[in-house]
């Protein structure tokens, strides 16, 4: 068993071809793959977020990727090297088709527990493997180990593993990322090494992400994808100085960072660089960096993904936004203010003036539409401040708001309306003021869409349930009224649905309900209140997290 914090190097010349040793080629290879698939998996997921709808730049990104894991899978089968994912919380790993093979496992892509993986190594090699893996958690340094195998078929293999620990945010350890590859015939060193420059140019010359290793001041080796994105040919690259890539205002900085991580300044090992293409257009490019050895000196690997189109769509959005603040700033304030003027004036001629009952709807019609215009403002004013988080959570009594709601809905003009609540306990739940509105939603429409003509009784209930083994409040709000359709159920808490009513409405008031009641981390649905007839009335289900 053979065992060292970081390969060696051995010194060697050739003047015409990429001169590495082996076990340096093997590491950059090594690193090669795991930066190439997690940044591609990373930025699969960023893209996915970012993406407008049809945008045929971020398609054309996603399918390339794509055509790069298949093209590094292939390449994982043809070197006879896998690669595997330990999650330091699931203590499972995710390996690769090719690490199964090599184990003697079917050649597909699974997971398997730690302590399996631990089985397969012969029991000499065992306890110094799981302490290599377990001190990379602990201290995340990178660690290169041989060991030997017994695979299920009775085959006794060498293993070659080369480990890296990946760190989040904080640098806490969160996932070991290694490779695994058989050594358990050995070749001659020549032959090793040219195998070794094959699947190093295999790699980089089949990836659609840019490849860049410098050392000292020159451009050591890129590969076509990286050209291509700059617009230069391979060619032409080679007789550049990277920190031309760069813009004008930005080319010394970039020139010392190269030279400062081969000097030991670490630096980020992520960066969101904007550098300039030979047309003078700006690319921007999401980097990776690494510093493997190369020739017995340290150099720099730098792997790069074209990230201009999510850019640009994310400024799109920054400005979509700031136009949408805008417009909502001037509706919140101006036209709101003018609305409070003109329904003062409104309201003085409606009362002081005679006028004849006749024509009193002249001024009644205008009225309404003023209050009902700011009401949207003011609805649309607290979507997007709870959205933006303006409402801080705090403990709330439902059963004490549910018993205001009823004293308020009791005693309306011209209605008879009878609310049936009667729940003395406290009941606590996370929420904030806005709560009341969920409420006076749902009683606001009971009203408003029943016949004034009838009588309304609304039954209001309040219950501990278990849900998904958690602790909620189930609240029910029961009325005889006429009842939703099942078609107009599915849509009913999307924005601007209306019922079929002779009340007209603007469609917010349940859709701000449950973007309200999701804020708060609860559910709400409606429902016949008899089950199968919905012409005998509505029932509301809202569920809400116990404090």
């Amino acid at each position: 068993m053979r065992m060292v914090a970081k390969p060696g190097s051995r010194k060697m010349s050739d003047n015409t071809r990429l001169s590495v040793d082996v076990e340096d080629k093997d590491r950059l290879i090594t690193e090669l793959h795991q930066k190439i698939q997690l940044l591609e998996k990373e930025l699969q997921s960023k893209q996915e977020a970012a993406r407008p709808p049809d945008n045929a730049e971020l398609k054309r990104v996603e399918e390339l990727l794509q055509k790069s894991e298949a093209n590094l899978a292939k390449l994982q089968e043809l070197a006879h090297i896998g690669n595997w994912e330990l999650g330091v919380q699931t203590i499972e790993i995710s390996c690769s088709a090719e690490s199964n093979r090599i184990f003697g496992l079917e050649p597909v892509k699974t997971n398997i527990n730690y302590n399996t993986f631990l089985d397969f190594i012969v029991p000499e090699d065992r306890e110094q493997v799981d302490g290599a893996i377990r001190s990379s958690i602990e201290t995340g340094e990178v660690y290169s180990v041989t060991y030997r195998i017994k695979r299920n078929d009775g085959v006794c293999r060498v293993i070659q593993s080369y480990c890296e620990a990946i760190k989040d945010a904080s640098g806490r350890v969160i996932n070991i990322y290694g490779t695994t590859q058989d050594i358990t015939d050995p070749r001659q060193p020549e032959e090793a090494l040219l195998e070794s420059e094959e699947k190093f140019r295999m790699v980089a010359d089949s990836a659609n992400t840019g490849i860049l290793l410098i050392q000292g001041e020159d451009i050591v080796y890129v590969n076509q994808a990286l050209a291509g994105m700059f617009g230069y040919t391979v060619e032409e690259c080679n007789h550049l100085k990277y920190w031309n890539l760069a813009p004008p205002d930005r080319r010394e900085f970039i020139r010392w960072a190269g030279n400062a991580r081969q000097q030991g300044w670490l630096g980020p090992s992520r960066t969101e660089l904007k550098m300039i293409c030979k047309n003078g257009e700006d690319i921007w490019l999401d980097c990776s960096w690494s510093v493997p050895m190369l020739r017995g000196k340290p150099a720099v690997l730098v792997m790069c993904v074209d990230i201009t189109a999510r850019k640009r769509a994310e400024s799109e959005v920054l400005k979509a936004k700031a136009q949408a603040e805008l417009y909502l700033d001037l509706m919140g304030h101006d036209i709101n203010n003018l609305n409070q003027i003109a329904q003062g004036y409104l309201e003085m001629a409606l009362y002081s003036l005679d006028i004849a009952p006749a024509q009193k709807d002249l001024i009644e019609k205008p009225l309404e539409a003023l209050k009902s215009s700011s009401r949207i403002i003011a609805n649309v004013r607290k979507l997007q401040k709870a959205e933006m988080g303006g409402f801080p959570s705090k403990t709330v009594d439902i059963c004490s708001v549910l018993a205001d709601l009823k004293t308020s809905y009791s005693s309306m003009p011209e209605r008879t309306v009878t609310i049936d609540f009667d729940h003395a306990c406290p009941c606590y739940v996370p929420a904030n003021e806005l709560i009341v509105d969920v409420f006076s939603n749902i009683l606001g429409n009971a009203i408003k869409h029943s016949d004034p003509q009838k009588p309304l009784n609304i039954d209001m209930g309040i219950e501990n349930v278990i849900w998904d083994e958690k602790n909620y409040f189930r609240i029910m709000i029961a009325d005889n009224g006429p009842g939703i359709p099942d078609d107009l159920k599915e849509k009913l808490f999307s924005r601007f649905t209306k019922g079929e009513t002779r009340s007209r409405g603007k469609g917010l008031g349940l859709y701000i309900a449950r973007t309200l009641v999701q804020s708060f981390h609860g559910k709400i649905w409606v429902e016949d209140r008899v089950h199968g007839d919905y012409t005998k009335g509505t029932r509301f289900v809202i569920l809400l997290p116990v404090a």
